[in-house]
């Protein structure tokens, strides 16, 4: 009567249970065999391959081998898909990247230097390595472990792998991506007291898909930039302009957005490819350089550095098939200068019926 309730036994990591957390692949097959499927009308594996990208990539448990699909996501879309088979505008259900204040309520009783930290840390490697928390204390402070527990308890990280007692947590699908894209856009706006023009925004996508051309993008960087005051610049670095051209980019269903895509001569700043409600045929790779301030010999430096890193980076994707549109981008200060393709360009992309799943499962692989 005084131990209080005592006699509960905590299953969330239990990997006996971890199925019912979600749908296996085989399961959601045999939803879509059995409820929608009409022969002649889709691909059964396409679509399936397309739905991996967006909606797969749950694990509750270190022990379990699959990967989960978001129930809630894969009947959004599957009830949009049925009307005409056709993908919907919208291929991440507005409720769940609508819903980024739980991000911000999850990390508001934390220090600005811990809740930057982490949300800094899972934007730029799309993993967070944190103990987990099984039972809360009241009592106890609340940490950056509290935290991150609450964000994989709350679906918007998983597992990846566990050591002992320390869980390596990765975003699990590129739903919940643009989710974290969402709550940085809402606190970079607010913090710097700026507006994005998603105008400008989606006239720079369509340039990229139907001209092959980034000047509208690079552009409208730059008018950002300009639009920050000396202040905000005086701590600014490469990882702050690749954030915003993430920030930018992420939100639209244009293009799959991978940074620090790792290959065999380094890691390529941004690789953008297609998704299925792209017309446009090209990846895009962009490598991009920030000088606070520069001399001739500074920046013809830096040209010379970017020229050479994206050409390596450009000839190891086309090397795994990945066959990009390459740019690179010095940033000066508030002033952004875009070089010459020359050497460097690509000379054609994939066609999408061939091998855009393909591509997106060598790149995304591992969603994040």
């Amino acid at each position: 009567m005084t131990s209080g309730f005592n006699v509960a036994q905590n299953i969330t990591l239990d990997e006996k249970f971890h199925n019912m957390a979600g749908f296996t692949e085989t399961e959601l097959r045999s939803l879509i065999e059995n409820t929608i499927y009409e022969e002649g009308k889709f691909e059964i594996d396409t679509v399936i391959s397309d739905m991996r990208a967006w909606y797969n990539g749950s694990r509750f448990s270190a022990d379990a081998n699959e990967r989960l699909y978001n129930p809630q996501m894969v009947i959004s879309f599957l009830a949009n898909f049925s009307n005409n088979f056709t993908y919907p505008r919208e291929m991440a259900d507005i409720n769940v990247t609508s819903d980024y204040k739980k991000i911000s309520n999850i990390l508001a009783p934390l220090s600005p230097e811990e809740s930057d930290e982490i949300i800094s840390t899972v934007l730029e490697t799309d993993s967070f390595t944190e103990r987990l928390t099984v039972q809360y204390n009241f009592e106890l402070p609340y940490t950056k472990t509290e935290a991150v527990s609450l964000l994989f308890y709350n679906g918007l990280l998983t597992i990846e792998s566990a050591i002992i007692n320390l869980y390596n947590f990765v975003i699990p699908n590129y739903v919940i991506k643009q989710m974290y894209w969402e709550f940085f856009k809402y606190r970079f706006t607010i913090e710097k007291q700026l507006r994005f023009d998603s105008t400008k925004i989606d006239r720079s996508i369509m340039q990229m898909f139907m001209d092959g051309k980034i000047d509208m993008l690079v552009e409208y960087v730059s008018s950002i930039l300009k639009n920050l005051s000396n202040r905000d610049l005086q701590k600014f670095s490469e990882k702050n302009i690749k954030m915003i051209f993430m920030t930018l980019l992420i939100g639209n269903n244009a293009y799959f957005v991978k940074s620090e895509h790792e290959n065999n001569e380094g890691y390529a700043d941004l690789l953008l490819i297609p998704t299925q409600l792209n017309p446009g045929k090209e990846n895009f790779l962009l490598e991009l350089k920030y000088l606070k301030k520069s001399s001739k010999t500074t920046l013809e430096t830096e040209k010379t550095k970017a020229i050479e890193q994206v050409g390596k980076y450009k000839a190891e994707l086309a090397a795994e098939g990945i066959i990009c549109k390459t740019y690179a981008i010095v940033f000066v200060g508030k002033v952004s200068i875009l070089l010459p393709r020359g050497n460097f360009r690509g000379r054609g992309a994939c066609q999408r019926s061939g091998c855009l799943a393909e591509r997106k499962g060598k790149v995304f692989s591992k969603m994040g």
